[in-house]
């Protein structure tokens, strides 16, 4: 689905990630994923990175994200850890 930073930037995004989110692939590269997930959810995904970034995996979480025009999409995926060295993770759905 895409790649992302723990600083909470996509890195990379794959086509459907795009088409769901009504952006383009270069608009969301570099993008503040947080921006993308509605206020209330915002502490839910820190902990979800926290938890990532102390090297536990993140098994199907459904949680709504908002596509350009602002309708609600709601993504499935899991994520295995963060590698150790790195500050990169791959959330896939």
């Amino acid at each position: 689905m895409c790649v992302a930073s723990l600083e909470g930037l996509l890195l990379h995004v794959n086509p459907a990630m795009c088409e769901a989110l009504e952006m383009t692939e270069l608009s969301l590269t570099g993008y503040p994923f947080f921006k993308l997930f509605y206020p209330q959810d915002h502490t839910h995904v820190r902990e979800l990175v926290n938890r990532l970034s102390a090297g536990l995996p993140v098994e199907e979480v459904v949680i709504p994200m908002k596509s350009s025009r602002g309708n609600r999409v709601l993504f499935e995926w899991s994520c295995p850890p963060v590698l150790p060295g790195t500050d990169m993770f791959t959330p896939v759905g």
